[in-house]
C-alpha cells in the first residue's frame, strides 16, 4: 500500500514511503486542490475578526457603564450588563456571527458595529495588521483610531490598545501542534498606520495544514526587510511554540527562506 488517507483527504504517510515520494504525494494533493490558491486565508481569519470585534464591543460597553465586567462597583449603579444579542455581519471575510453585548437600560449604542449595521467592509485587513508581530504600541493605537473613523477619547484608545495587546500576545504565543504535513509561507500587502501615515507593508503569513486537514494561521509577522536572519527568527518562534515536524514547506520567491531552513 502506497498511502492512506483520513476522511478529510489528508495523506497519512505509509512507513514504506521514502521522504521524497511522500513529499511528491503531498504536492500532488496540493495541486489537486487548486495549488496554494486553494487556501482561503480570509476565511481562516474569521475567528480573529470575531474575537477582535467582540473585544471592541465589550470595551465600548465598559466605557458606557463606567465599570469593567465583574467589577463590584457596578452594583447599584443604575445600569448593568444584560447578556448579548446574536448578530451576523458581512465583510471581506464573508459572514460571521458575533455577540453584541446589551445593557439593562437599553441605552448602549455601539460604534464599531452599530445596532442596525450589517456590513463592516475590509475589516480583516485591519485585523491582519493588528495581529502581526512587529507593531509598536503607538502603531496599534493608530490602527484603533483608523478602525473607528470617529472621534473617540484618548482614554478609550489607551484602554482598547491595552486589551488588544493582551489578546494579541496570547494569540501570538499560543501552543501549536507538534506536526504539520504542509506549511505555506506567503506575504500579504496590507495598509499599516504608522506615525508617518498609512504605509503599505508586507505581512508574512505562516499557514499550517494539520494531519486532519485543518488550516490554521500559525503566525503573522511585519518586517521591513526579509532575509535568512528574519526567517530563522520566524522558524525559531514556531519551534518554541511546539512545532517539531514540517514535511513540506511551500514559499516561493521569499529571499532567505531556503537558507534559513537549511
Amino acid at each position: 500500500m502506497a498511502q492512506s488517507s483520513t476522511q478529510s483527504g489528508t495523506i497519512i504517510p505509509d512507513p514504506a514511503l521514502d521522504s521524497k515520494t511522500f513529499k511528491q504525494l503531498l504536492m500532488d494533493q496540493v495541486r489537486a486542490r487548486g495549488g496554494t490558491e486553494a487556501v482561503d486565508t480570509k476565511q481562516i481569519f474569521q475567528n480573529m475578526v470575531k474575537d477582535t470585534l467582540e473585544a471592541f464591543l465589550e470595551l465600548e460597553l465598559e466605557q458606557h457603564l463606567g465599570y469593567s465586567k465583574y467589577d463590584p462597583e457596578g452594583r447599584g449603579s443604575g445600569n448593568t450588563r444584560n447578556g448579548a444579542t446574536p448578530k451576523t455581519v458581512r465583510g471581506d471575510f464573508g459572514e460571521i456571527a458575533i455577540e453584541t453585548p446589551r445593557d439593562r437600560n437599553s441605552s448602549f449604542e455601539p460604534k464599531i458595529v452599530a445596532k442596525r449595521q450589517t456590513s463592516v467592509g475590509n475589516f480583516s485587513e485591519a485585523v491582519v495588521s493588528l495581529y502581526a508581530r512587529g507593531l509598536t504600541t503607538r502603531e496599534i493605537e493608530q490602527h484603533v483610531k483608523e478602525i473607528y473613523g470617529v472621534e473617540i477619547s484618548p482614554q478609550f484608545v489607551s484602554r482598547v490598545t491595552e486589551e488588544l495587546q493582551q489578546q494579541i500576545t496570547e494569540w501570538q504565543s499560543r501552543p501549536l501542534e507538534r506536526a504539520y504535513p504542509i506549511v505555506f509561507v506567503d506575504g500579504l500587502r496590507v495598509a499599516v498606520r504608522t506615525e508617518k501615515g498609512v504605509l503599505k507593508k508586507c505581512v508574512y503569513t505562516v499557514l499550517g495544514v494539520s494531519l486532519c486537514g485543518r488550516q490554521e494561521v500559525l503566525g503573522l509577522w511585519v518586517e521591513e526587510t526579509e532575509g535568512a536572519r528574519f526567517w530563522v527568527k520566524v522558524l525559531n518562534d514556531l519551534k518554541a511554540r511546539g512545532v517539531a515536524d514540517v514535511i513540506l514547506l511551500c514559499g516561493d520567491g521569499l529571499p532567505g527562506l531556503r537558507n534559513a531552513v537549511e
